[in-house]
């Protein structure tokens, strides 16, 4: 999902194109519990939508494209309120849209913006009726401003479209080689150097990956926590031929037992010191990567790596995109003074670890901030979880 900002950004514009869209429609009010029927009907044909682009149901705008807001629309709904109740419903080999519900305020008028992610688990549909006007095994879309009837489904040329798009033969090759790293079984080791190391996924060769050792020890406090705390650092990339497609820096950890990705780094201000921060996110390439090298619970690997994968997430933040971060960094800068409560508790722990110094440094003031950070992001997750209110 794209940042607040440019989300904005492209609502404005699109009320100002006076239209709808193959993958934008407006709405004056949110859906009531009588017209949630309809409301399936748009996410689906929205997530369904043939430009293979995230789609928009703005709510808040009139038919004539003026602003109405949502301040007092007593129909509301958040993004886990809409999450589950598209689990309330059975689609086919249980894939279901993904929406997110986006706030955002336009000329000082407030609207809500539902967001259906756009990806490749395409066509959706339902296996029953599911209490709903909508019929079983029947293919919703939208083409141009127009959705499919509910009493009939999408024209085959149409639904070609989309079973080709869940066959991934639209994907660039970055887009092919990150679904292929989710099959981590369809891997090969390749040809080995002193200083490299290589993989290929072995329905398509083209498509390898690449570790290059780099000189010198990887230190940070997720390296200082191990139980060895010798840590190599490396570059991995992700090769198509001889095209690199992409790269990141990577780390082993505990003497070698533990290949993953070195995190992003974040900061913030707190009591006249600058705070950094590790984090992933989840719709990155770099996340896809950790979930690669990490090994299947229950594993000979994972048993091996189970304390070194504990101390390297004990610190990393884990978001689902670059929204999700935005907005916890602003209710971090809300809520300073809580978040400084924990650091006091941390600091406080006569049973926290010694001191963590390597080559005369001292990194245990770092590993406080950012052990009480992980708590105070626990605290805000379990906050969000609990303003959510069931419906249907």
């Amino acid at each position: 999902m794209i940042d607040k900002e440019n989300l904005a950004n492209d609502i404005i514009n699109l009320i100002d194109s006076q239209r709808e869209g193959a993958y934008w429609d407006f709405k004056q009010q949110w859906y009531s519990k009588e017209k949630s029927s309809d409301m399936l009907h748009d996410i689906i044909c929205m997530a369904n939508n043939l430009e293979n682009h995230d789609a928009y149901i703005i709510i808040g705008v009139t038919d004539d494209f003026e602003l109405y807001g949502v301040e007092d629309d007593p129909n509301r709904k958040t993004t886990q309120n809409l999450t589950d109740f598209l689990k309330s419903k059975k689609f086919a080999g249980d894939f279901r849209p993904t929406v997110e519900v986006r706030p955002i305020t336009v000329n000082e008028v407030l609207l809500d913006v539902i967001c259906v992610k756009n990806n490749a688990y395409v066509p959706y549909y339902l296996t029953d009726k599911c209490k709903t006007e909508l019929f079983p095994y029947h293919i919703y879309t939208r083409v141009q401003d127009s959705n499919t009837p509910k009493d009939k489904s999408a024209d085959l040329i149409h639904v070609e479209i989309l079973w080709q798009k869940r066959f991934h033969l639209f994907d660039s090759p970055l887009q092919k080689v990150t679904v292929f790293l989710s099959q981590k079984g369809n891997w090969i080791n390749g040809v080995a150097t002193e200083n490299e190391t290589s993989k290929y996924y072995k329905y398509a060769p083209k498509y390898t990956i690449k570790c290059q050792n780099l000189d010198g020890k990887a230190v940070a406090t997720y390296t200082l926590t191990q139980i060895d705390k010798n840590a190599s650092r490396c570059v991995i990339s992700l090769w198509y031929h001889q095209t690199r497609l992409s790269w990141t820096y990577g780390v082993a950890l505990d003497g070698g037992r533990y290949m993953t990705v070195r995190p992003s780094v974040g900061s913030f201000d707190c009591q006249e010191k600058h705070v950094f921060y590790y984090y992933l996110c989840k719709n990155s390439i770099q996340y896809k990567l950790y979930e690669f090298f990490t090994p299947d619970k229950g594993s000979k690997d994972y048993l091996a790596s189970t304390q070194a994968i504990i101390q390297y997430t004990r610190e990393v933040l884990f978001f689902e995109d670059e929204y999700a971060l935005e907005s916890f960094e602003t209710h971090l800068r809300n809520n300073i003074q809580t978040y400084e409560n924990y650091v006091q508790n941390i600091k406080s722990d006569v049973h926290r670890k010694t001191s963590l110094k390597v080559q005369g440094d001292n990194y245990q003031d770092d590993y406080d901030y950012r052990l009480a950070l992980k708590e105070f992001y626990r605290s805000y997750q379990n906050n969000l979880k609990s303003k959510t209110i069931a419906i249907c």
